[in-house]
């Protein structure tokens, strides 16, 4: 008969390996919130850049939504005032005026519109039919705001990435905490539950860093 008696598992050996398993996972927690807090300042960094490059652009686009309302108006006054000497015969005038101080792209347009029958309907060569009136300094305006709302919209992103690695390094502190307690501990169930809390919240954690990136270019 076998009288051997079976062997336990020494409680000692088991408790040496929670605890390296703890100290592992500290140093972990420790790094990921190193680089969480790294992420964050990076990117906030990036989001101050944005903002001022919005800023910058938007007032640049204001610029030039000014010069093209007061190049507008002055266009329709010179139009005016040509269409004035032309209805009065004063045709040297009228010839002054086109030749020495309107723009080649006016020109152009009252050309067009010239050229038109009357039973068009066109008072002036401001209508969006004429092809030949000139809209780049409009266009222009409006590309340089769509860079400055383009700047702004990178910022806002890059401001929610930025608190979401806030976020996760003030989680990893709540890790951080788990695991030193379960570190303290001399209630073996009591280590292991905070242990696992521990775990659990550096793999969430390491989840949602993954879905992330690395926008700060941290490494």
């Amino acid at each position: 008969m076998n009288t051997e008696q079976p062997q336990i598992a020494d409680p000692k050996w088991s408790d040496d390996r929670i605890q390296i398993l703890i100290a592992i996972l500290l140093g972990v927690a420790a790094i990921l919130t190193a680089w969480f807090s790294l992420e964050a300042g990076n990117v906030s960094d990036d989001v101050q850049k944005e903002y001022s490059t919005g800023i910058r652009t938007a007032d640049e686009a204001t610029t030039l939504y000014t010069i093209a309302d007061s190049t507008a108006t002055s266009d329709k006054t010179l139009f005016l005032e040509f269409a004035k000497a032309k209805v009065t015969g004063e045709t040297d005038l009228a010839e002054y005026i086109r030749a020495s101080l309107m723009s080649p792209d006016l020109v152009a347009a009252i050309s067009w519109w010239e050229k038109q029958p009357d039973e068009a309907g066109y008072n002036s060569p401001f209508v969006n039919q004429n092809p030949k009136l000139s809209t780049k300094l409009i266009d222009s305006a409006d590309e340089v705001d769509a860079s400055a709302r383009m700047s702004f919209s990178k910022a806002e992103k890059n401001d929610r990435i930025a608190d979401d690695f806030d976020q996760m390094a003030v989680i990893m502190a709540i890790a951080l905490f788990f695991l030193g307690i379960a570190g303290l501990s001399s209630h073996r169930r009591i280590t292991i539950i905070l242990l696992s809390f521990g775990a659990i919240i550096i793999v969430l954690a390491l989840i949602r860093a993954v879905s992330l990136g690395n926008p700060g270019k941290v490494f």
